[in-house]
């Protein structure tokens, strides 16, 4: 033993001064035979002799760090001076950069003045031309030249003439309704109208041709007209009703709201239920999607209308406007339910299928539990035990995990506005409550079983064997994660938008929260079974490092200093990289179960470990240090019970260390050895190389123990 032991990294003054003793009684246990040898000067001239050793050492060490002080100091001083030089320098640059600054700032200024003097300039002189354009065109419809302006597939030519027909059309709409002015007024809605068709017809062919660009073109065209797509004869029925009221009903019959009452049933009988039927039949040939937003626009459209034209129903019959409601919309209504839950289905499946096939990943059939996963990982162990090949290859898939957030986000966002609709389309709420469970039931099939259970289902069974040749690699916390958080996004939407809903029908509300609440226990338990086998997974390599330790581990060299070996650093590193990944991975009352039962299985197997062994006093120390490494891991799991644990079993390889006449001391004074039983002391007692010599003094110490 040398003083150079001091200037090592890992040096322990607990273990230097334990080997310094025990090096002075020359390194032979003490028994009652030979305590009449042990010579306590000698023990003291060793210690006096190791704290001058100390002291010199020390005494140099001082010298040695004033010379880093001064010379720390010294460069502290050359460190001020180039700062205060590279400050000087920053200053200037600083000026240098504000004055280009202003420069920049008044040519700018200049620049923007010059703009806008030009801008001034030129904007009026474009107004002036664009309405001497306008009043040419206005003045050809007024006398009646309007042939003069033809509709050419020219894209220059079409798209100046949608912007003048769109600019006349507002300028006669400000027009008073004077007879000078209503011909004109008439050519032109007829010209716009016309337009319009043109637009549309362009828009449908470019679209059937798939030319993208060419339908932003005209779609930004359009966007100016009254009528965009088709809803603007909601804002024309209104207008009609009040000028034929006016001008016309009120006027010429003493009978005007039984006139009015057959002008509003003619007008929703036919011009509006044609155009609500053509439409609705238009958008089956784009698809069911397509089919019931259009049901959902023209359906909230009309009563929206019906809002308007109160004013005109008569008091005699009020429901009027209801009962035509309900005719034009009664055959789309009649099967709209079964529609959109198909829907829902053909989406959710379409969605599922795309991630799949981004993945190429082809769906299995999996048959989860019971004999098939005992059989499969029994055939697996033998295997890897007798190098037989069964045919079974353990895939992790390069670690996918088969979820994704913009999968479930998009299955319930699908969901939601399938909900919306059926509260706007469906009649009382009972159905809608109706409607909306069995919605509810699509989603739970589409994301909690075809979605969420089959990637766990999968995760299950890539999570590798206890047993294994080569480090196994974990990715299921990750799927644990991945499947709280989309579970915590489902159970938001039951809470927010489902269940309000369904609260309606009572039946129907707890018919969804049993099927939710028993899918989500399935799926936990799936994800307990994937945890535990992905512990005994973790446990199972680090019980393959632990074989490579060797006996001679135990016995090292008296003069070498003692740490801990490597097949301990080994596991250390190892252990320690699995517990971060399920911190990050896990949280809550998960992540505490979780990392208390690694801790536990790892205690376990430790303590297996341990008892394969002999240990002389040289070995017990080396044990020592392994077991004051795991112990100082073990705090990583946070569990109180975890800790307790290995103290226990640090004081339990204590007792491979301590003499003979100390155990009676040893146990009482240390509550985690004195609950223990017999056996359990005696089993690691017997682990010592000189138990034969002392077992009847062992016996002694622990009968008087327990007889104490």
């Amino acid at each position: 033993m040398s003083i150079q032991e001091v200037d090592q990294t890992e040096f322990n003054a607990h273990d230097f001064v334990e080997r310094l003793a025990w090096k002075a009684v020359g390194g032979a246990a003490v028994d009652s035979e030979e305590k009449t040898k042990f010579n306590p000067m000698k023990l003291h001239s060793i210690f006096r002799k190791m704290i001058k050793d100390l002291n010199d050492k020390n005494k140099v060490v001082s010298r040695e760090i004033e010379s880093l002080e001064q010379d720390y100091k010294e460069e502290e001083k050359q460190h001020h001076n180039r700062i205060l030089a590279l400050q000087k320098a920053n200053e200037l640059s600083f000026d240098m950069l504000a004055k280009l600054d202003d420069k920049i700032s008044f040519v700018a200024t200049k620049v923007v003045h010059v703009g806008d003097q030009l801008e001034s300039i030129n904007t009026p002189r474009t107004r002036v031309v664009e309405a001497k354009n306008t009043m040419t065109h206005f003045r050809d419809f007024l006398i009646g030249l309007q042939s003069n302006f033809q509709i050419t597939s020219d894209s220059l030519d079409w798209i100046s003439k949608a912007q003048i027909i769109q600019k006349l059309s507002s300028v006669a709409s400000e027009l008073p309704n004077e007879k000078k002015f209503r011909d004109a007024k008439t050519r032109i809605d007829d010209k716009y109208e016309e337009m319009e068709k043109f637009l549309l017809a362009r828009f449908r062919n470019n679209q059937v041709n798939g030319k993208i660009k060419e339908m932003s073109q005209v779609a930004e065209v359009l966007y100016n007209f009254k009528i965009p797509m088709g809803i603007g004869i909601y804002d024309q029925i209104p207008r009609l009703c009040e000028r034929t009221k006016e001008q016309a009903i009120d006027v010429i019959f003493p009978n005007s709201d039984t006139v009015m009452t057959k002008f509003l049933a003619k007008l929703y009988e036919h011009k509006l239920h044609s155009y609500i039927h053509e439409r609705l039949e238009y958008s089956k040939k784009e698809g069911t999607m397509a089919y019931l937003e259009e049901l959902k626009v023209f359906y909230t459209n009309t009563i929206a209308l019906n809002a308007k034209l109160s004013i005109y129903n008569p008091t005699n019959d009020p429901n009027l406007l209801v009962r035509l409601t309900n005719k034009i919309f009664s055959l789309s209504l009649r099967d709209y339910a079964e529609r959109e839950i198909e829907n829902l289905k053909e989406k959710c499946i379409h969605i599922n299928r795309k991630f799949y096939e981004e993945k190429r990943h082809q769906k299995k059939v999996i048959t989860s539990g019971g004999l098939s996963e005992f059989r499969r990982d029994i055939q697996e162990m033998i295997g890897t035990k007798a190098n037989l090949d069964f045919g079974l290859k353990l895939e992790n898939y390069g670690g996918e995990t088969f979820l994704d957030d913009t999968v479930s986000a998009s299955l319930i966002q699908e969901t939601k506005s399938a909900i919306t609709r059926c509260q706007t389309l469906t009649g009382s709420t009972y159905q809608v409550a109706l409607h909306v469970s069995k919605l509810f039931n699509v989603l739970l099939e589409q994301l909690c079983v075809e979605h969420i259970a089959y990637a766990v289902d999968l995760g299950v069974q890539t999570v590798p064997l206890s047993e294994q040749k080569v480090q196994p690699q974990v990715y299921f916390f990750m799927i644990v994660s991945q499947t709280n958080a989309m579970f915590t996004l489902f159970e938001k939407f039951f809470t927010e938008t489902v269940g309000p809903v369904v609260r309606n029908d009572l039946k129907a509300y707890e018919e969804c929260d049993r099927r939710r609440k028993e899918i989500k226990s399935i799926i936990e338990k799936k994800l307990e079974g994937g945890i535990r086998k992905s512990l005994n997974a973790i446990c199972g390599w680090i019980k393959n490092l632990l074989l490579e330790q060797k006996k001679t581990d135990f016995r090292a060299d008296l003069g070498a200093s003692v740490i801990s070996t490597s097949i301990c650093q080994k596991v250390i590193t190892y252990l320690e990289k699995e517990i971060s990944d399920i911190n990050r991975c896990l949280d809550g009352e998960n992540l505490y179960a979780t990392l208390q039962e690694l801790g536990i299985k790892f205690h376990s197997t430790v303590y297996d470990h341990i008892l394969k062994f002999q240990y002389d006093n040289t070995g017990s120390m080396v044990l020592l240090c392994d077991v004051r490494s795991y112990s100082e891991t073990s705090k990583k799991f946070n569990s109180s019970i975890v800790n307790q644990l290995f103290l226990t079993l640090y004081h339990l390889c204590n007792l491979l260390f301590c003499p003979v006449f100390h155990f009676k001391d040893m146990i009482e004074d240390n509550l985690e050895l004195d609950y223990l039983d017999r056996n359990t002391i005696m089993s690691f007692i017997q682990l010592r190389m000189d138990y034969k010599s002392i077992k009847d003094d062992v016996n002694i110490q622990i009968s008087s123990i327990r007889s104490s």
